[in-house]
């Protein structure tokens, strides 16, 4: 099924608490946290990963970091425009 990147470069907000870490540490983005969607178009096709995830304003500063040295990932789902709130 191919991905439809609906949301590419556009500001968005997590519809939901985004884990991220490695088993035995985590960072949290909190539900409501703003971002600009990157396509994930380094992903393989059939990857959940839809986006990558780039701060807007102030995020926890250890999901800052990994940001920068990782990535934040989100699936189609896990984020809404943020400038058309249902």
């Amino acid at each position: 099924m191919a991905k439809d990147f609906q949301f590419d470069n556009r500001l968005v907000r997590t519809t939901c608490l985004l884990r991220y870490g490695n088993p035995g540490e985590h960072r949290d983005l909190p539900k409501g946290s703003y971002a600009i969607a990157i396509a994930a178009t380094n992903t393989p096709e059939d990857s959940p990963i839809e986006y990558w995830l780039t701060a807007v304003g102030t995020w926890p500063e250890r999901v800052q970091n990994w940001a920068e040295s990782v990535g934040c990932a989100a699936y189609a789902g896990d984020i809404e425009d943020a400038l058309h709130v249902k």
